[in-house]
């Protein structure tokens, strides 16, 4: 082989597809917690190939096209749980080489890989519906594959100019939404970036902009086509809004993090100092190794224990503050921060506005991380 050629090869990335294989391979199938209404993943683009309709024959709280791309798969692959096994096998190696490319444009190969790797684990090897191979909603986890592939384009946009790169950051958003509607905090930043660029060059602002809309245009054109009315639509939107104001919804989302609460926001303070002080400890001691490397050791032994003991304690509030802490560190460091930092932290921001006041993990949390 070329020298050249092998220097260019990512094998940290070839590293990390491999992980996610093995991964999901040991862990798809097994799973705990499931609820009824995941039946839904499964029954959904079977009835679509029987001729059912979105919105019209079947009651669909999310976008179309995670639906219709699964029908397409059921017909081309069998109906059987393995298709729906494999298509998030595939999905959660875009993902995590999405957040690898991502974090590639920030730091080095071995941080990026880090990074990317604690994303495999949490959602490959998770045995509860926060999962990427049978979750509780299939639109999640396309909708946050094209996010992250958005977010790659537009950074990479900004860092070297090429038109090309703007297109696809339109179009993933784009996708992302046809999905799952709480990426549209994130799809109306792409669209008024796309709107400022169009005022200076039109004829990529257009293209940027027909990308954009074509996933959205194309799914609800194709539902329209098979006799979904505008009525109909209309009907389960106020269906949705009136679910949306139930006392039993609003109790559930205040407690993940969706609706604000003075006990969440309390939780989160708690949270907050526990990480602080285990994190704190853990800096002592490394800083006591470039002293005094045996007493490190020595303390290192016993605290090492409790440390895991309390991070694996209720591991789903150890992070519930991760949104609003980022975003202080935003406002105290945003003149130090470059522009391609800033986007990034705006849509992380953005993507996280379903669990903002509490980032739960192995809940809606684990997609977000």
């Amino acid at each position: 082989m070329d020298k050249k050629i092998f220097e260019r090869i990512d094998f940290a990335l070839i590293a990390l597809i491999l992980i996610a294989l093995i991964i999901c391979f040991i862990f798809a199938g097994h799973y705990n917690g499931i609820l009824t209404d995941l039946g839904r993943e499964m029954v959904y683009p079977e009835q679509i190939l029987k001729g059912k309709v979105l919105y019209k024959d079947l009651f669909n709280i999310y976008g179309p096209m995670a639906y219709m791309l699964n029908a397409f798969w059921y017909k081309i692959l069998g109906i059987r749980l393995e298709t729906l096994y494999a298509v998030g096998t595939v999905l959660l190696i875009f993902y995590s080489a999405g957040i690898y490319c991502v974090s590639r444009i920030f730091l080095d190969k071995k941080m990026s890989f880090i990074i990317s790797l604690v994303g495999i684990v949490t959602l490959g090897a998770s045995v509860n519906i926060f999962n990427f191979t049978l979750p509780y909603s299939q639109a999640v986890t396309y909708g946050v594959t094209f996010f992250v592939w958005s977010i790659y384009f537009l950074l990479r946009f900004y860092d070297e100019k090429q038109s090309l790169f703007f297109i696809n950051a339109g179009l993933f958003a784009g996708l992302a939404i046809a999905n799952k509607y709480e990426f549209i905090p994130y799809g109306l930043l792409v669209f008024a970036i796309i709107i400022a660029e169009f005022l200076k060059n039109k004829k990529l602002g257009i293209r940027a902009l027909s990308a954009f809309c074509a996933p959205i245009i194309l799914c609800f054109s194709i539902l329209f086509i098979q006799g979904l009315k505008i009525s109909e639509l209309l009907d389960t939107f106020d269906i949705l809004n009136k679910i949306a104001h139930t006392q039993t919804l609003k109790a559930f989302y205040q407690s993940v993090g969706v609706m604000f609460s003075f006990k969440v926001l309390y939780l989160d303070f708690v949270a907050l100092i526990k990480s602080g002080i285990i994190f704190a400890i853990i800096f002592g001691i490394i800083k006591l190794r470039q002293k005094h490397k045996i007493f490190a050791v020595i303390s290192a032994v016993p605290i090492f224990p409790i440390i895991c003991a309390a991070m694996l304690k209720d591991i789903q509030q150890d992070f519930l503050y991760l949104p609003l802490l980022l975003l202080v560190i935003f406002a105290v460091c945003y003149k130090k921060l470059s522009f391609l930092k800033r986007t990034l932290i705006v849509s992380a921001l953005l993507l996280c506005f379903k669990t903002f006041w509490a980032f739960v993990i192995y809940s809606y949390g684990s997609f977000y991380l």
